[in-house]
C-alpha cells in the first residue's frame, strides 16, 4: 500500500493518517498510527476532524501517552527494572534519605521509597511536571516519602549534610552550571554520602561535529553537555571518589527501542485522539534525533558513581 501523505485521509476508510515523519524507521516497521475523527450523525460519512484545540504539553493525555511509552511513572526511558538495577550501588535502607534531581513525574522517588522505604525528595524543573508528579505521590500515600517539588536548576541550594544519596537520570545535559552543581551536590552529601547520575555526554570536551549541532538546536531545553571526563575531574576537584563512569549508550538505546516497540504493539491498529498528534510526533521526533546523534559516536549516555570522601584531611592533602 502507497503510505499517505501528510493530513491525508484514505478514500472508504474514514481515517487520517499522522506526518510520514512520525514513524521511527526502525521500530514503526509495519505499523500504522491513525488519528479519531467523527462520523457525521446518521450518515455513515466521514466527517471534518473537529477543530478542538489540541493537548497542552503535559496535560493528562500527553502524561498517559509517554506514561503508556516508558512506564507507569516515568516520561524518560528505563522504568521500574532498570531504576531498581540502577541504583543497587546505594544498598537503600528505610534510614536512609535521598535527592532525585530531575525527577519528572516522579516514578523513581516513589520505587525507592515504596520499594527500599527510604524517604526520597524529588526536584523537578518543569513546574508543571512537578506538579503533576506530587499529584501522583499523594495518590500514591507517598506524598511525604516520596514528595516532588520544582525547583531552579541553576540556584538550587540546601542543607549541608542532608542526604545519604543524591540521583539523577539525563537530566544535568541541560544545566548550565554544572561546576556549582557538582559544589552543591558534593555539599549536600552527608559524609560517606553516594550520588549517582546517567547522562547524555560527549564523546570528547568541547565536541561540536555536525550531529551534535543538530541535537543541539533541537532539544526542548538547550543542552550544555559535558564529556566524561570533564565529569570526573569536577567531581574530583570537589573531593568526591569517583568510582565508576562508564559508557552505557547500548543500553539505552535498547530501552528507548524497548519502549517504543512496545507501545506500538500494544496499538494493535488502532487509533490516537488527533489533538494529541501534535505532541506525539514532537516526541518521536525528539527520540528519532536523540538516538540519531547517539548513533554517530559524538554524543553518549554514561553512568557516573562517586562517594563523599570523609571530612578531615585526607594523606593526599599533605
Amino acid at each position: 500500500m502507497v503510505a499517505a501523505t501528510e493530513g491525508q485521509r484514505e478514500p472508504g476508510k474514514g481515517r487520517v493518517k499522522l506526518p510520514l515523519r512520525v514513524r521511527l524507521k526502525a521500530w514503526w516497521e509495519g505499523h500504522e498510527l491513525e488519528v479519531r475523527t467523527k462520523a457525521r450523525p446518521g450518515t455513515g460519512k466521514q466527517a471534518a476532524p473537529e477543530q478542538e484545540p489540541d493537548f497542552e504539553r503535559w496535560s493528562e493525555p500527553h502524561i498517559e501517552f509517554l506514561q503508556s511509552v516508558w512506564g507507569e511513572g516515568f516520561v524518560t526511558p528505563g522504568g521500574e527494572t532498570h531504576l531498581l538495577k540502577l541504583v543497587k550501588p546505594f544498598g537503600l535502607n528505610p534510614a536512609m534519605s535521598v535527592l532525585d534531581i530531575g525527577a519528572g513525574l516522579g516514578g523513581a522517588a516513589r520505587v525507592m521509597a515504596k520499594t527500599f522505604g527510604v524517604w526520597v525528595s524529588g526536584l523537578e524543573r518543569q513546574a508543571a511536571l512537578a506538579k503533576l508528579g506530587q499529584g501522583l505521590s499523594v495518590k500514591a500515600g507517598l506524598e511525604k516519602k516520596a514528595p516532588i517539588a520544582h525547583f531552579d536548576p541553576e540556584t538550587f541550594d540546601g542543607n549541608a549534610k542532608s542526604y545519604d544519596c543524591i540521583f539523577a537520570k539525563e537530566s544535568f545535559f541541560a544545566f548550565k552550571q554544572k561546576d556549582r552543581l557538582m559544589k552543591t551536590i558534593e555539599k549536600l552529601l552527608k559524609d560517606t554520602g553516594h550520588v549517582l547520575f546517567t547522562d547524555f555526554m560527549l564523546a570528547e570536551p568541547g565536541l561540536n561535529t555536525p550531529a551534535i549541532e543538530t541535537w543541539k538546536a533541537n532539544e526542548p531545553e538547550p543542552p550544555a553537555p559535558w564529556a566524561m571526563e570533564q565529569y570526573v575531574e569536577a567531581l574530583t576537584d570537589c573531593r568526591l571518589d569517583v568510582r565508576i563512569s562508564e559508557d552505557i549508550t547500548a543500553d539505552f538505546q535498547r530501552a528507548v527501542t524497548e519502549g517504543w516497540a512496545a507501545r506500538l504493539g500494544n496499538l494493535g491498529g488502532g487509533e490516537v485522539d488527533k489533538r494529541l498528534a501534535p505532541l506525539l510526533v514532537e516526541e518521536v521526533e525528539l527520540w528519532t534525533r536523540r538516538i540519531k546523534a547517539l548513533e554517530s559516536g559524538d554524543l553518549r549516555v554514561c553512568r557516573i558513581y562517586a562517594i563523599r570522601k570523609g571530612v578531615g584531611r585526607l594523606m593526599s592533602d599533605w
